[in-house]
């Protein structure tokens, strides 16, 4: 009977966490272990008191899983691409949620309405192949690249006279922009961007090559690139199909940042995987990718 009581009496002494009510880590402490842990990074990101209570009372009632997916978090290795992150739902404003590394990732400096669209229409391409309808990103400012400072020198002669000018492009056709140039002035910029940006010989030429056969559009979408305006979401950017490999394909700004640390596999599993969450609510089929940890070292 003594051996009962005691029993008894240390199940109700355990300390419940006051977010999960899952034991607490030390008899001393008001939180487990991961709450606790939340709670800290929370603390030092500088997040309002206001966001953290309300991250606390999602925890408490639907456990540690995402806001946007429900999908469980991984609260202990920091190089799964499914370790808990806060996500600024509207980029630049207060409101914050629970969420994991690779959705984050994903969105960038979009709004949910935002990501969800073009998630739907990338997946779509990829499903059936129909092009992709742009609308206008309210935050992707914020994104916008640094112009690039090392520009090729190139002194241009008057529009007349490119005009009269026999010689053409190699790669677009229209003018060039001197005499014994190769490029018309856009080609020009285009190709020392490439070379700023250190991309190597042979992917530079397999650009070119591919640009002079479908001209400026995506690799991966077939879409058209912008190739002045460095603020649109489709101004034109390089990307390694494989991270930390030598192969570059052409694509666009907003693709390159939804993209990110993954091959071009593992990125269309996971648009479908987020596509299918979005129309039937099908939980989300978690897969190892390959080289997020180049990422989780970041």
């Amino acid at each position: 009977m003594k051996a009962m009581s005691k029993s008894k009496v240390s199940r109700k002494s355990v300390r419940k966490c006051c977010i999960c009510g899952k034991p607490a880590f030390s008899p001393k402490s008001n939180h487990c272990f991961a709450c606790f842990v939340m709670i800290r990074r929370m603390e030092h990101e500088n997040l309002p008191p206001e966001c953290i209570k309300e991250i606390c009372e999602h925890v408490r009632r639907y456990g540690h899983v995402c806001f946007y997916t429900k999908i469980r978090l991984d609260r202990t290795d920091p190089k799964s691409p499914f370790y808990f992150v806060f996500d600024h739902m509207v980029p630049g404003e207060d409101k914050v949620v629970l969420t994991f590394a690779l959705l984050n990732e994903m969105k960038s400096d979009m709004i949910p309405k935002e990501f969800w669209y073009y998630i739907l229409q990338l997946d779509r391409y990829f499903r059936t192949g129909q092009k992709i309808r742009k609308i206008k990103l309210s935050r992707w400012y914020r994104l916008a690249p640094l112009l690039e400072a090392k520009q090729g020198a190139m002194m241009l002669l008057p529009s007349e006279s490119l005009k009269a000018l026999a010689k053409k492009c190699c790669l677009c056709g229209k003018p060039v922009y001197a005499p014994r140039a190769m490029y018309c002035p856009g080609c020009h910029q285009f190709v020392h961007s490439m070379d700023n940006r250190g991309i190597n010989n042979d992917a530079a030429k397999k650009i070119l090559k591919y640009v002079h056969r479908h001209g400026f559009v995506c690799e991966y979408t077939e879409t058209p690139l912008n190739m002045t305006d460095y603020k649109d979401p489709f101004y034109y950017e390089f990307d390694h199909t494989v991270p930390g490999a030598s192969k570059v394909a052409l694509t666009f700004s907003l693709l390159n940042e939804m993209k990110s640390e993954m091959t071009l596999k593992e990125f269309k599993y996971y648009v479908g995987q987020f596509a299918n969450f979005l129309r039937t609510g099908a939980k989300i089929k978690k897969r190892k990718l390959s080289h997020w940890f180049m990422l989780a070292q970041k």
